[in-house]
């Protein structure tokens, strides 16, 4: 990636990452081939949008600085032309498979390289928990990379790539994951998650054919999830409360998600009141929810950071219901991923699950 005119505070941000080992950076200087601030301006050509790359040894004086659009030679150092910054950041999978062997280091009994970017971490369930890295370039049949393993041990995966992993990943209930960024910055703490999987119940139904738990970049094999019709929640949303089943799974303080769940809240009862059949009620694209998100005073920069919230959102539910109810629920039960079929497909996107969502007044206690 690049990130043009990085802050300082950037810089010292990357120059962190680096020394953990997680990343690589360089630091580019470009000029603009035409640049109206500039001493050389206007130039033959005003609507070129070129940029010049300074590099050492470069001779400005035997014209060895070109643009490479039009191919104009500039003379960024005697013209002292307006120079601007690029950070160049790139992930070592290497760097980042270590790291996470010496944060395991610190939570675990011991640790053990099991291959194919997997450990296994002592400590935790009666034969230790695996932590697979699934975004390292490895085989992509491993067979940490397999329902059929995944569902009967408990395995917890950790993906590098920031794109939403709901696509990548099967739905299944018993899937762990959580990101490297969640785990650097602080956003998820790694003793809790393999203590949360080792007390997990194992998976209540599976596909009978073996599919790969994640994919690389694409959507992998989905089984096809069978209804579970009895399977129902009773959903109550306050002013700033949300509860299922009487349980509290959205308190006061959880500003942004209390806020999204209105949203999500209040397309389902129009739904209902405009009588729609199941496979017609709405779900709302990321775009959608970021403008009415915007609209409840919540502004999100990019798709990603929206998307993190609304994946954080369907696991801590998950994780309340299951803590303090024992009752069986699945990740998508309250708030539903909607997935495309094609890049043509407008229908994808979130919504309260029709199929195991009944909602009440809210009860005072």
């Amino acid at each position: 990636m690049r990130v043009e005119a990085p802050p300082d505070d950037l810089l010292a941000a990357a120059e962190h990452l680096r020394g953990c080992g997680l990343i690589s950076f360089g630091v580019r200087e470009f000029v603009q081939c035409v640049e109206p601030r500039d001493a050389d301006f206007p130039p033959r050509n005003r609507t070129c949008q070129g940029r010049i790359f300074l590099e050492d040894g470069q001779d400005e004086d035997a014209d060895e600085i070109r643009c490479p659009k039009c191919d104009r030679p500039v003379r960024p150092y005697s013209l002292n032309k307006r120079r601007q910054r690029v950070l160049q950041p790139s992930v070592s999978q290497a760097g980042v498979v270590a790291w996470i062997r010496e944060r395991l280091a610190e939570v675990s009994t011991s640790v053990a390289d099991v291959g194919d970017h997997a450990f296994r971490a002592d400590g935790f369930a009666a034969l230790g928990v695996v932590v697979c890295v699934a975004d390292a370039d490895g085989p992509a049949d491993s067979r940490f990379n397999s329902a059929a393993f995944a569902a009967t041990n408990p395995v917890c995966y950790v993906t590098i790539n920031p794109a939403a992993p709901e696509g990548r990943f099967l739905r299944d209930e018993w899937v762990s994951r959580v990101a490297l960024a969640d785990l650097v910055s602080g956003a998820a703490d790694l003793r809790k998650v393999l203590t949360d999987l080792a007390s997990a119940r194992p998976a209540s139904t599976m596909s009978r054919v073996d599919v790969p738990v994640y994919a690389k970049g694409h959507v992998p094999i989905q089984p096809e999830l069978k209804p579970q019709p009895r399977r129902v929640f009773v959903v109550e949303l306050g002013r700033d409360v949300v509860r299922v089943n009487g349980e509290v799974v959205i308190n006061p303080q959880a500003g942004p998600r209390l806020a999204l769940f209105r949203i999500l809240w209040d397309q389902y009862v129009a739904d209902v009141a405009g009588r729609k059949a199941v496979d017609e009620f709405a779900a709302l694209t990321i775009k959608k929810l970021m403008a009415a998100m915007k609209t409840a005073g919540h502004v999100y920069g990019d798709e990603t950071s929206l998307r993190k919230l609304v994946n954080n959102l369907q696991s801590d539910i998950e994780t309340a219901i299951k803590r303090k109810v024992g009752t069986p629920i699945g990740r998508e039960d309250i708030v539903q991923t909607c997935r495309m079929s094609s890049q043509s497909d407008a229908s994808g996107g979130y919504r309260l699950n029709p199929l195991s969502v009944t909602i009440r007044p809210f009860q005072t206690p």
